[in-house]
């Protein structure tokens, strides 16, 4: 679906899945969370049993990091590294 270019110039459009997450964080933001954990927190669940949901369950996993760290390049969500695990908070 095209965007209008004042929506590409900002650079801030979120995909569903960066506004799950945005939300998720946002609704527990007393607490900061792995990617694992947010994963689970938005239902991205990931299935091995058969090789076509593999896949896509490795692309869901190989994925997240930079659509989390992307959140945290736009400012809408923090991160810090506590005893060597990355964690995510809202803002």
């Amino acid at each position: 679906m095209p965007i209008e270019k004042s929506e590409f110039d900002s650079g801030v459009v979120l995909s569903e899945l960066e506004k799950s997450a945005v939300s998720f964080l946002e609704k527990n933001r007393n607490n900061a969370f792995t990617m694992l954990e947010i994963m689970d927190g938005i239902n991205l669940q990931t299935n091995f049993g058969d090789l076509w949901k593999a896949i896509e369950s490795g692309i869901i996993i190989f994925g997240m990091p930079t659509i989390l760290n992307s959140l945290v390049a736009k400012g809408k969500i923090k991160t810090n590294i506590i005893k060597g695990t990355l964690y995510y908070m809202a803002k």
